[in-house]
Parts: C-alpha cells; structure tokens; sequence
C-alpha cells in the first residue's frame, strides 16, 4: 500500500517517528492480499500493515484506548510481569474507562511509550517489537483553537501532547505516532508545530487510480461498462472519493455517463458546503460583441494552456460595467475545463478559513487540469492600505499565496480572476497574476452594433431610427451595463407610450454618478494591462494617467 510504503520510507530515510496522515482518508481502496485484489477502508488497510511488524495501539475519544491485537499486550506483559500489575493498578485491561476521556487517554499513551523504552533498557537481549500509536480523529483529539479560547482541559491535553511527542525521549526511540485527520489545519497549531512532525497527504484518486477501480468493480460485479466508457467515467469523476463513485456506478452503464457530470457536481458543492460551485457555462466568445483584440489574444492564452509553458493564472480588470463576468465565462467555456467557482470562502471561526481552502485544494488536485475562478477577487484580501488585517484575512491570504506558487500545479490548475480594482490586491498576489487582460468601455463603432444588438433583442429595429447616431455619440463613456438598463427603459417607456422620442427617454437618464469613480477604473485598467497593444491611445500618453 502507497501509504504504509511512504510511512516506511520516511521512517528510515528521514528518521522521523511522529507523522500526521491527513486528507482522504475515511475512503476505500484496492487492496491486494495473497494474490488477490479487495476493496477495503483506507485506515483498515494501514492498520492491517502496521500490526504485521509492530504493537499497534489505536486510540480515539470515541473508542478510547486499545491495542487493535490482544495478543500484543500479552507478549509486552510475558517479557515483564511487573508491569502487568502496574498497569492493572493504574487502568482497568482494556482501558474501557478511557472512552471520550481524551487527557486519561494521553496520559496512558505516554506510559506505555515509556514502559517500551524503559523495557528496551532493561531487557537488551530480548526483542520487543516497536510500538505504533494510532490517534484517530486528530483534530478532535487536538482542536485547532487559540489558546485564550481553550478550557483548562484543552490546554492541558495540548501541553501533554508538546512534551510527550516533543521530548528528545520519544523522538530519539524506535515507537511510532501516527495523528489521522481529514484535514491537516484542523489540528492544532501548537501540535502541527512539535519539531519532526512529518505530514502524509492522502489524496482524492486521480484518474489513474479512478480507472483502475472501474475496471475492478466492472470486473468483479460484471457491470457491462466498455473500455471508452471507463475512461470517460474516469475522466468526469475526478474531485470525488471512490466511495462515491462506487454508489454512481451502481446506476445502469447507460446512465451512467449521461447522470455523472451533474451529480459530480452536486457531489463536490456538497463536500465543500456553499464555498464552491461548479460552473457550466453556456457561451463562448461569439456572444462577445466587439473587442475582437481582447478576444484574440484570449484564444492565443487559451492554446498555451497546453503548451510547454503555460501560465499560472490571469485576471480580467476594467472598470464597474463593462462585463467582466460575462467576457470570463466566455473565456472559461472557450477552455473547455472543469470549473470550479469560488464563492465565500471566508470563516468567522478561528482556523476555519484555511480548512476550507485545504479541502478545495484537495479537490482541485484531483483533476487533469481546473479552472479555479473568482469574481470581484480583490473581496478576498485585505485592504493593503488597512493598518491592521483581520487574521482570517491574513491567513487566507498566505494560503493563497502558497498555493499559488506551487510550482507542482502548473499546467493544471489555472486560476482565473476579474476585479475593478486591481490596485487593492497585495502585491505579491499581483506578482503572480502574470497576465491581465484589460477591458475598456465599447468605443463608438463596436457600441453601435451593441445598441443595435440590444434593441433588436427587445424586438425595437433602430436601424432606421433618425437620430440613430445623435444616440450612439450620446452614449460616448456608457458602460455595457448602461447600455443594458438604457435599452430596458427605453423598451418599457415605449411599450406604454409607442410615441416617444428614443434619444428624450435616454436623455432623462443619470449615468454620471458613478462616471469619475468608472474613469479612474480605466486608468487603473490601463496601468496593470499586460499588454500595451489592448490599452486605447487615449490611455497609453502615462500623463494621462495621473
């Protein structure tokens, strides 16, 4: 098994004995066992392995405290009967008492971890095999809270936990222990701190993995399902555990494939709560009137998504209106990816925040390649010019940041923003959006066709309209939404009164309230693009942009 093998390999390579196995690890995997395969739990499997070469002790606050063989306890007993009766005085054989006692379960963990070395020292020429500690539902067992938040329990479970598995005692012996938890930040920080704590990510199957249970379960349950089906399951069930998917491939092979790609995406809003939803956009840039230059370089950054030297992650900037949201969805069904969009992210609890991005990041590594998207995502940091952050807020950032520079990641997950105010992200976040794509109002030829496009959708042909050019001059630094709600008011002054003037209506209606804020966003715009080639003249004389 690749998890007991990585626990190994670091155990001699690294000369580490304190390990945290976090992530998937509540799932099923093939399992192979006297030449032949089964699916079994994850932690099943590993406890099977470690109890093979080792005493395996297996303690959580809802089962307490137990050795996973009782066959172990008697040998460690046979060597020295005095610590039978040591033992016996201070806990009952099977340690029932300890049952959601979690600082009576440390406590008898740090004395059998004692007992082993002190039974090493006095007993050199008998072989003892080393003891494994297993503690299930780490985060529960060391909550990640501040320490003015803990009870007086807490902070004495957390103290335990420091000088047990901190001491040069445990870290120089043979023993093991092994913290399990499905997410890595949920632990406390003071434990995820202790010197030579060494993390083992498990994660979501890949596609390899995913294929390969396919065929085993088509095997095993005769299902009918071809060999291109079973890639194409594959390939749509990334972000899914394999228990999961074993319940999808329950359906018949025929629906199978035609039910996969919503229920995956039910699957994974559900898993990561209202954090994330799954984006299935419906248009491309053929609903994107006008900006052909945006456009074509667009199609150009798209083709280099495949290419030896893709990049990691680009943001559409411009003012408020211009249809930042609609030219990035357009941009994202052009790229033909998996989608995922990040909604609100953000925690009031201590902690939280960076265990929702852990599980995200979880989720996303199980794809080929995914698009993460986020609108208006200068929201998600604080204001640089804020003297003082929030902590969720800085922490949020930090993951960010990290998880943005992982090299690891190129080529696969492609972080796509959009912003009117490009100025508000730290800097560091702006070093890593390489490209930015600015979006600038319609100028007077392409609005035109948008006006006439819009009417011509409300069933209004202004091609013919007298005053037609009066009205698209007058238009001059409307933005695509001004356009919208202009022609919305129009079609319903008209449909009340056929009689009125176009150009009257429009005339009546105030889009200069925000216009000073909208131009200082072009600037911006125009400071932060990427490119010189998509900034119009009027915007490219740097005096201009003061």
């Amino acid at each position: 098994m690749k998890l007991y093998n990585e626990i190994a390999y670091a155990y001699k390579s690294v000369a580490t004995n304190l390990f945290a196995v976090t992530g998937n690890i509540n799932d099923i995997a093939i399992y192979k066992e006297k030449n032949r395969q089964n699916v079994k739990q994850i932690e099943e499997i590993l406890i099977e392995k470690l109890q093979k070469n080792n005493h395996l002790l297996y303690f959580s606050p809802s089962v307490g405290i137990k050795y996973t063989d009782k066959r172990d306890l008697d040998e460690f007993y046979s060597i020295d009967p005095t610590l039978k009766e040591i033992h016996q005085k201070a806990f009952s054989l099977d340690y029932a008492h300890t049952k959601y006692d979690i600082l009576s379960g440390l406590h008898m963990i740090k004395v059998l971890l004692s007992s082993y070395r002190e039974m090493r020292k006095k007993y050199k020429d008998t072989e003892l095999k080393n003891l494994v500690v297993l503690i299930d539902d780490a985060d529960i067992v060391f909550p990640n809270k501040p320490v003015e938040h803990m009870s007086n329990d807490e902070r004495l479970i957390l103290s335990l936990a420091r000088e047990m598995l901190g001491s040069g005692e445990f870290t120089n012996s043979s023993d093991s222990v092994i913290l399990l938890s499905e997410s890595f930040l949920a632990i406390s920080q003071g434990v995820r701190a202790i010197m030579g704590l060494y993390q083992i990510e498990v994660p979501l199957p890949d596609e390899e993995t995913r294929v390969a249970f396919i065929s085993y379960e088509n095997a095993i349950y005769d299902k009918g399902i071809k060999d291109e089906q079973i890639k194409e399951i594959a390939a749509l069930s990334a972000g899914i555990t394999l228990v999961t998917l074993q319940s999808i491939l329950k359906q018949e092979p025929k629906r199978i494939t035609a039910h996969i790609k919503n229920e995956v995406a039910k699957i994974i809003e559900k898993s990561l709560g209202s954090h994330v939803k799954v984006l299935h956009p419906t248009y491309g840039f053929e609903q994107v009137i006008g900006y052909e230059d945006l456009k074509a370089k667009a199609r150009t950054l798209i083709k280099r998504m495949n290419s030896k030297n893709p990049w990691r992650a680009i943001a559409y900037i411009g003012a408020t209106g211009t249809g930042k949201d609609f030219q990035t969805e357009a941009f994202l069904y052009e790229a033909g990816i998996p989608i995922m969009k990040l909604q609100t992210i953000k925690s009031k609890w201590y902690g939280e925040t960076a265990v929702i991005l852990e599980k995200i990041k979880m989720v996303a590594k199980s794809f080929n390649k995914i698009a993460i998207f986020k609108s208006e995502a200068d929201k998600l940091f604080p204001d640089p010019q804020a003297k003082q952050a929030h902590q969720t807020d800085q922490e949020l950032t930090a993951i960010f940041l990290d998880w943005m520079a992982d090299n690891s990641d190129r080529g696969r997950v492609f972080w796509i923003f959009n912003t009117s105010r490009p100025q508000m992200f730290p800097v560091d976040f702006q070093r890593r959006i390489e490209i930015k794509l600015p979006i600038f109002d319609l100028n007077k030829d392409e609005r035109s066709s948008f006006i006439e496009l819009m009417f011509q959708s409300k069933g209004i042909d202004i091609k013919k309209y007298k005053k037609r050019q009066e009205l698209v001059k007058y238009t001059e630094g409307f933005s695509s939404d001004n356009i919208r709600m202009m022609v919305y008011e129009v079609a319903s002054e008209l449909e009340i009164e056929p009689n009125l003037d176009i150009v009257e209506i429009v005339k009546d209606l105030n889009f200069d309230i925000v216009k000073s804020q909208r131009q200082q966003q072009a600037k911006y715009a125009a400071q932060f693009s990427t490119y010189r080639s998509l900034i119009p003249k009027i915007y490219q004389n740097k005096a201009h942009l003061q």
